[in-house]
């Protein structure tokens, strides 16, 4: 949060995972609104990607986004979104590989 000062921070997260992240980050001690259009009026709010569709935030965290890719048919396109946000920070949180050319635009933006 001390990246972002006063704007916002979307946790972008397939549907089936936004429950978990939003246990942890109560028991984290952060104040943060979840999946709906007001929650986003809070300096942190927990998002499907359905959910954050069409809007921007300052910054994004997108978690585990090889689980937003596998979510539907639509899986690529979705990952995209959840990756298009961020207006000033995107941060990917992950522990699997990720998908496809992802792992190389990663390796590329590190070297």
């Amino acid at each position: 949060l001390a990246h972002i000062g006063a704007g916002n921070l979307a946790v972008v997260c397939a549907a089936d995972h936004e429950a978990e992240l939003s246990e942890a980050l109560t028991a984290a001690g952060v104040a943060h609104g979840v999946a709906s259009r007001r929650a986003l009026g809070m300096q942190v709010s927990v998002c499907s990607v359905r959910s954050v569709k069409g809007l921007e935030v300052d910054a994004a965290a997108v978690v585990e986004p090889q689980r937003i890719a596998a979510e539907a048919t639509a899986g690529m396109r979705l990952l995209y979104v959840a990756l298009s946000r961020a207006t000033r920070r995107l941060t990917v949180i992950t522990g699997e590989p990720l998908p496809g050319k992802l792992e190389e635009a990663a390796a590329a933006i590190q070297a």
